[in-house]
């Protein structure tokens, strides 16, 4: 069972340097009531759950939109043109249909962000990790947040939910793969991660260099997530 009523308001404080001058204290302040003022208006009305087949075809418009916003430049245009979302809600469809002791979804965790009035926005896949060469036995396959709703601490949520979906699953810590220049990674930096190893990835028939960062402690990214 997902833990979310215990997810701090305050983790989406940041940490600030201990040497500032009075103004840069007054601007830091600032910009942290802002942002907590925001993370906590978007937590009154957010909530995270396990994903059914009845939100396939919002799991595809995340997939999509997603996608396309966040490697334009970095994948073909030709390729990002070719996602559609009819092919993506008949994939989720399938997949989340498919019985819990398949081989395709043994293991496997989906759990989606769902805005009171706009619905799902974003979503997370984890389990079991499938890249053997790292000591992770957890991996979370992907997170997408719509571009509207990014910045807002739904990320984190969805990290925090599956942390602990995966420590309920006897999973102790946790790898993610994302593009080497995607400059979203940072988000996972900013949470504690720490850089494993790089390899090749090919997407629609071009090679990309991927990263991957990995939590070795799930309680304690739930610590720093100020879960716990």
């Amino acid at each position: 069972m997902l833990r979310l009523a215990g997810f701090g308001e305050d983790a989406y404080v940041r940490d600030q340097p201990a040497q500032r001058t009075k103004d840069q204290q007054n601007d830091s302040v600032e910009g942290a009531t802002c942002e907590m003022w925001v993370y906590r208006m978007v937590r009154s009305f957010m909530r995270v759950r396990q994903a059914t087949p009845a939100d396939a075809p919002m799991l595809a418009r995340v997939h999509v939109d997603t996608w396309r916003a966040t490697y334009k430049g970095m994948i073909a245009d030709s390729y990002l043109a070719r996602l559609d979302y009819r092919t993506g809600e008949e994939r989720w469809r399938v997949s989340l249909t498919e019985s819990p002791d398949s081989d395709a979804s043994r293991g496997r965790i989906v759990l989606v962000a769902e805005h009171e009035a706009s619905g799902v926005v974003g979503f997370a896949a984890g389990g079991p990790n499938r890249d053997e060469d790292t000591d992770c036995d957890g991996e979370l396959y992907a997170i997408y947040v719509l571009p509207e709703h990014q910045r807002r601490g739904v990320g984190r949520m969805l990290v925090a939910a599956m942390a602990e979906s995966l420590l309920e699953a006897g999973l102790h810590s946790m790898v993610v793969w994302v593009l080497a220049a995607n400059p979203s990674r940072r988000f996972y930096e900013n949470l504690g991660a720490r850089e494993i190893k790089q390899r090749k990835i090919e997407i629609g028939g071009q090679q990309y260099d991927e990263i991957s960062y990995g939590w070795p402690d799930l309680d304690m990214l739930l610590r720093t997530l100020h879960v716990v």
